[in-house]
């Protein structure tokens, strides 16, 4: 037990088995809860981000939609009123 390589090579084992405990330590308690935090604050942002984008692209869809509705009741109204011209007056034209 005298040997001072024997305590070099135990306090050398005992090194690095400390540094590992730590390292696995550190990581659980600091580094991992940190990147999760990260990445629940990034998942929330693009979250309402695609929430927005959908509610917009819903919105303008509608929106064509009624456009194009009125338009095709417009069309409906003035050939209606153009067939009743001509029921009317069928020599003029």
């Amino acid at each position: 037990m005298e040997d001072p390589q024997f305590w070099i090579q135990l306090f050398g084992n005992l090194g690095v088995i400390a540094v590992l405990i730590w390292y696995m330590w550190y990581n659980v308690t600091v580094t991992q809860p940190g990147i999760q935090k990260d990445l629940m604050g990034r998942m929330e942002t693009i979250s309402t981000r695609h929430d927005e984008t959908i509610k917009d692209v819903c919105k303008n869809f509608t929106d064509s939609l009624r456009e194009e509705r009125i338009a095709c009741r417009q069309e409906m109204i003035e050939l209606r009123q153009m067939f009743m011209r001509e029921k009317d007056n069928p020599n003029v034209r």
